[in-house]
């Protein structure tokens, strides 16, 4: 697939050809001289009064019309009498009106233009997920502070390092969002790094994971920053299969290097997730700095969720797992989790 060519811009401040310049008059000197003498005073006699008028008339072509009614021009530089245009406005009332547009045109002149700004200052690299170098050069560019789009069986996915603001902040840019809890992608084995999670949540997670089922947990503030949960006390965990538990070992360097992806759907806010390489690199060119495209997603849905941070335990969201199959895995579970999906 190939990747979407820059148009060509005109430079900023172009002009066309230069305007021609008009012709100079014919002047005295290139007129044939007249053969009388007597003739030839008349003509001095002309030329003295027509050079004798010709300031007075340039002058004159330079002063602005005067305005019917007026007897004097306005002087040069001087300020517009109080109240003068307001009429033309309807009033105070009018003129205060039009600087409130040119203030608020202003304000969304100038966002378009940091967006821009931001925008442009990515250079995208797109390649395959299946290319090994570009994959590994991909894992150690998350744990860099740069952002990554990966292909999933769910969805694809929006990765960047959780232990740094200016990253996360790039994935809410991106999705063109105000700030909401982003999930972290991790190993089954180092949730305890994150959160402080119930045993129940544990047992949960060692009978299904990596399956599509999130578990909300009270976060360690110390390791999770308030711009990743949106200033909530919990957090998101989640392993939804067996490519993200792999992405998750290569990221963190199998363990040696234990950090938390901030990990969520790669969509534009209020748009449907991407399950596609050829939508993903039309949605997000410009906007992330690698984008790995790869097989479609087969599952186009995001996980189920369930918050253990709360008495009872709430499943939040329905996903591919059922929670009938979650009661299934923990027994212990079939009385302690309400349903805040169900409509009355």
């Amino acid at each position: 697939m190939s990747t979407p060519s820059s148009e060509s811009i005109p430079a900023a401040g172009s002009r066309g050809a230069a305007p021609k310049t008009a012709a100079a008059p014919e002047t005295a000197a290139s007129a044939e001289p007249s053969a009388g003498g007597e003739q030839a005073d008349v003509d001095e006699q002309a030329t003295g009064q027509a050079e004798a008028t010709t300031p007075q008339t340039a002058a004159t072509a330079a002063e602005p019309p005067l305005a019917e009614g007026d007897d004097t021009a306005p002087a040069e530089g001087a300020e517009p009498a109080p109240g003068e245009g307001e009429e033309r406005l309807g009033g105070t009332e009018g003129s205060e009106q039009l600087h409130h547009i040119i203030k608020k045109a202003t304000k969304v002149i100038e966002k378009r233009r940091k967006i821009l700004r931001d925008f442009a200052a990515k250079d995208t690299k797109v390649t395959s997920l299946y290319n090994i170098v570009h994959y590994l050069e991909a894992c150690r560019a998350v744990r860099e502070g740069k952002t990554v789009l990966w292909p999933n069986e769910i969805t694809y996915g929006l990765t960047a390092n959780a232990l740094d603001d200016d990253a996360v902040q790039a994935i809410y840019d991106s999705k063109g969002r105000i700030a909401n809890p982003i999930p972290i992608l991790t190993h089954k084995d180092w949730i305890g790094y994150f959160g402080y999670v119930p045993w129940l949540a544990q047992k949960l997670v060692d009978e299904l994971w990596p399956d599509n089922i999130s578990i909300v947990v009270p976060k360690r503030p110390e390791i999770i920053s308030d711009l990743v949960t949106a200033g909530m006390d919990s957090v998101a965990l989640m392993c939804p299969n067996a490519g993200a538990e792999a992405l998750a070992r290569d990221i963190c360097l199998n363990g040696q290097e234990i950090i938390p992806i901030a990990c969520t759907s790669a969509n534009i806010s209020g748009q449907p997730s991407i399950t596609n390489s050829d939508i993903a690199v039309e949605k997000f060119f410009g906007a992330v700095d690698i984008i790995l495209t790869g097989p479609d997603s087969n599952v186009g849905m995001n996980t189920t969720i369930i918050d253990f941070s709360v008495d009872p335990y709430v499943m939040l969201r329905r996903g591919p797992v059922s929670l009938e199959e979650v009661f299934n895995a923990v027994p212990e579970l079939r009385d302690k989790v309400v349903d805040a999906t169900k409509k009355d």
